[in-house]
């Protein structure tokens, strides 16, 4: 409750009471305003600012100040609060965080919490934010970030594919998340058409999934087309020639 304390009595109709000015700052201006007119005191806004600290139409400043002496009839100037600025929160998903916190900065906000997680998002990518972007705030409000840490990679042990055909091994690789690399087909006279020969990465070996395993399947024995040869000790066995 504001209480304006006046200084002794009046002795003469024409003199005006005398008050000792109590602190305003921080009530709403409606109540300042009621109290000093029941005293004779005049109240003027010379300003609204905004202000984070004091809510929409409390007072922020006054003068005369505090403990002042005033008279009845004098006027009180003070400064009023509009409230904080609001601001919308901007969209900062798939930004580089840099980029992110520049945005933010520039919009007179502020990172909060920032988290890191494994996605498919590139590394440093924003994922996702809190408040979300279009989201009315005040200014310098914190705004939380998930960046992306990249693709988690795991590893795996490398199987072998011995003897088995390339539809028996596409499906090995991909359970385990392995990639079939460049394909090779060659002949091979111990190894049956179809199947694998050689695999680039040997069984027992510790792989990063997604990695390419190049492999050599086999095409079978090489079939050789049988050819006259000519016996040079068989008179004849040697191609005659026409004769003029």
């Amino acid at each position: 409750m504001l209480i304006i304390v006046p200084l002794g009595s009046k002795l003469f109709k024409s003199e005006p009471q005398e008050y000792v000015m109590r602190d305003l700052v921080g009530h709403q201006f409606e109540t300042a305003d009621e109290m000093l007119k029941t005293i004779g005191l005049q109240i003027e806004v010379i300003d609204e600012i905004n202000s984070s600290e004091y809510q929409a139409g409390a007072i922020i400043s006054q003068d005369p100040k505090e403990s002042s002496k005033v008279k009845e009839g004098q006027i009180v100037r003070v400064k009023v609060s509009k409230g904080p600025v609001i601001v919308r929160i901007p969209n900062l998903t798939n930004k580089e965080f840099a980029d992110a916190t520049l945005v933010l900065e520039n919009n007179k906000l502020a990172v909060g919490n920032v988290e890191y997680k494994f996605d498919d998002l590139p590394k440093g990518l924003v994922i996702s934010q809190d408040p979300e972007s279009g989201t009315s705030v005040e200014e310098k409000t914190v705004v939380n970030l998930v960046v992306s840490q990249g693709v988690e990679i795991k590893t795996v042990i490398m199987p072998s594919l011995e003897r088995k055909n390339l539809d028996d091994l596409k499906q090995l690789l991909s359970t385990l998340k392995l990639n079939l690399g460049e394909v090779t087909e060659v002949f091979d006279p111990l190894v049956e058409e179809g199947l694998l020969i050689t695999q680039s990465i040997a069984p027992g070996t510790e792989v990063d999934e997604r990695t390419r395993v190049n492999v050599t399947m086999s095409k079978g024995p090489e079939t050789v087309e049988e050819t006259d040869v000519v016996n040079p000790e068989d008179p004849t066995d040697i191609p005659t020639t026409g004769q003029n």
